[in-house]
């Protein structure tokens, strides 16, 4: 249910800048679309805004200011959000480990996994676990 919402949030946040509104936005609504996309598909692997300039064709800083406007968060936040709800996903149908979990979700330190899922979340993983 939060991946099915993330993906309706995202879209409807993205189908809010319509051509006739802002005209740099409808330029780069595309660009904007396959980064959301990339992150999607690949929130598992290693990013970094490098990575997802890359993936707009864009320069870094251009394209974080741009997703910004756009999305009304950072494409850090972005994916961190995205990688969160991934985590609460699988804390709710699946056995895995919170240890596991991390790693499937494309943190790699697991005490920044802890401190950003308490950070979004309100509590630890484990806590969620158990009261959801």
């Amino acid at each position: 249910v939060s991946m099915i919402t993330t993906d309706i949030i995202s879209h409807l946040i993205i189908s809010r800048f319509a051509p006739a509104k802002n005209k740099k936005h409808a330029e780069h609504r595309n660009d904007i679309e396959k980064v959301v996309r990339h992150i999607q598909n690949y929130y598992k692997n290693k990013m970094d805004m490098e990575d997802l300039a890359k993936v707009a064709c864009m320069s870094k800083y251009y394209f974080i200011r741009l997703f910004k406007s756009y999305m009304g968060v950072s494409p850090y936040d972005f994916l961190i959000n995205y990688r969160i709800n991934k985590a609460k996903e699988l804390l709710k149908t699946t056995e895995y480990s919170v240890g596991e979990i991390c790693a499937l979700t494309g943190f790699n330190d697991y005490s920044h996994f802890i401190r950003e899922f308490r950070k979004v979340v309100g509590i630890t993983p484990l806590k969620y676990r158990f009261e959801s």
